[in-house]
């Protein structure tokens, strides 16, 4: 173990419902952005499997299924109705449709996916800040971890 690594810890209950002794994960993810000396971006992401039991396990899989899907529909909308827009007075071409996937995949990725995510439970926390900091969406596991993790 580096010493500019530090092992982080969990408790051990799950961070969803407070279960004991879980015996699955679930993987909570982020990113960090900074401007290099060269002005350049650079990002940094994070991710970590952190305990859940079981039922929280499934219910998050679920969850991300039902937004993966929505997702995936609504790219799907998007870039037929959008291509059909593009090509009104025209037949639809290669051009037309590649325009609106393009349009398509980004309100999907950063606007649609995202709400999905939140509405149907599929995230239960986040990694963010400079230097990085975990937090989770259960405020009484949050509390454990700090607890036990005081820098992380």
């Amino acid at each position: 173990m580096s010493r500019y690594s530090p092992q982080l810890r969990f408790p051990n209950v799950c961070a969803k419902c407070l279960a004991l002794s879980p015996a699955k994960s679930w993987r909570v993810s982020g990113a960090t952005s900074g401007l290099t000396i060269l002005l350049r971006v650079r990002t940094t992401n994070y991710s970590l499997d952190v305990p859940v039991c079981e039922e929280c396990q499934a219910a998050l899989r679920r969850a991300y299924n039902i937004s993966l899907i929505v997702g995936i529909g609504f790219f799907i909308l998007f870039t037929w109705m959008g291509s059909s827009m593009l090509a009104s007075p025209y037949p639809v071409d290669e051009i037309s449709i590649g325009i609106a996937a393009i349009v398509s995949y980004f309100l999907v990725s950063l606007i649609i996916y995202p709400v999905a995510v939140n509405v149907t439970g599929a995230k239960i926390g986040k990694i963010s800040g400079t230097p990085p900091k975990v937090s989770f969406n259960n405020q009484e596991y949050d509390t454990l971890y700090k607890a036990i993790n005081p820098f992380g």
